[in-house]
């Protein structure tokens, strides 16, 4: 049996136009299965600074 979406394409689609609109570029957009929506903005990693993690793997 197959349950309503948690959220809708506009949803996503209002989302994105925020990002947009404060001058970011949208690299990566997630949802979970609750809905949740996350967008990655392009760079993020250059914003928020090295992962410890990822610096761990690199080596």
């Amino acid at each position: 049996m197959s349950r309503a979406a948690a959220f809708k394409q506009d949803d996503v689609k209002r989302a994105t136009k925020g990002v947009v609109a404060a001058g970011l570029e949208v690299e990566r957009v997630e949802i979970d299965r609750e809905g949740k929506i996350v967008i990655i903005p392009r760079g993020a990693s250059s914003i928020a600074g090295a992962n410890p993690c990822d610096v761990l793997l690199k080596r």
